[in-house]
């Protein structure tokens, strides 16, 4: 599975998922709203940078955005907005910077994208059963191509690798505990910054979504 991006057969990806057509159902808009899945980067991990969920919902309302929900302690936030993905982006970062005193890197897709996402990634069907291993890199700005055939050169691991427009698709068949494969190699080759969530994560944010529409 590790695609060449240049390949015109990643076009014809198709997911073996058998739920697609419920997620089809996650894309939530209400009259001008926007649903939006906000990822954050490089939080409550270790003992730095530490956020409590309720304490982002908190902060985020009084900032006002409506009905922040958010999933795991990861940094995984669903709300609704009439702004722009620049405007919420913003809205998070600043409100993060100023009630909990550090700086975090917002990345940012609407619902709609989100199910593109989930219906057409590149997965097998027994990659998303096993979901702890399958893994979605979302980029905060266009990945670097060039970067990433390099990624692909120096490989030498069992991990399988694709890349969409602004995400990478990494599986990792012994985990990725150990892997050479980290989110920092992706970020130098790939030259944006990214946050990646594993695919039992993002059947939750589903859900969420679904739930909140």
């Amino acid at each position: 599975m590790r695609k060449d991006p240049t390949d015109p057969s990643f076009d014809n990806l198709q997911t073996l998922w058998p739920v697609r057509s419920d997620l089809s159902q996650t894309v939530a808009t209400v009259d001008e709203m926007t649903a939006y899945i906000v990822f954050l980067r490089r939080i409550n991990v270790g003992g730095s940078r530490r956020i409590k969920m309720a304490d982002l919902r908190s902060a985020l309302s009084k900032a006002g955005i409506a009905d922040p929900r958010t999933l795991l302690q990861s940094g995984n936030l669903v709300f609704q907005s009439n702004g722009d993905e620049r405007s919420v982006i913003d809205i998070v970062e600043t409100t993060i910077e100023t009630t909990f005193g550090f700086g975090t890197t917002a990345i940012v897709r609407t619902a709609a994208q989100m199910t593109q996402i989930l219906e057409d990634h590149p997965f097998s069907a027994s990659q998303v059963a096993d979901s702890r291993f399958a893994h979605v890199g979302f980029c905060r700005g266009a990945p670097s191509r060039q970067g990433f055939s390099t990624l692909l050169e120096l490989h030498e691991g069992p991990e399988e690798l694709v890349l969409g427009d602004r995400e990478v698709f990494v599986y990792y068949p012994e985990g990725s505990g150990r892997s050479k494969i980290t989110n920092a190699a992706l970020e130098r080759h790939l030259e944006t910054a990214v946050t990646s969530r594993n695919w039992n994560t993002l059947t939750k944010i589903a859900a969420l979504l679904g739930a909140s529409s």
